[in-house]
């Protein structure tokens, strides 16, 4: 998966497979990958999370459970 052509509907059903998705904190190619992220917060349909061990500069969802 290209992060920088990722959609909407590949992130929600990354949710649901894995529980969680993270990309990096500060890469620019990353920013759409954010801002779908920022608005599924924003609905409800996940919550920030710490970022997985090992992981540094990145940012992470994790689903809520309907």
């Amino acid at each position: 998966m290209k992060i920088w052509k990722v959609k909407r509907e590949q992130i929600e059903e990354i949710l649901e497979r894995k529980g969680y998705f993270f990309c990096h904190k500060y890469k620019y190619s990353h920013d759409k990958a954010r801002t779908i992220m920022r608005k599924l917060c924003k609905e409800g349909l996940a919550k920030r999370c710490s970022s997985p061990a090992g992981h540094v500069d990145t940012v992470c969802i994790k689903a809520i459970p309907q």
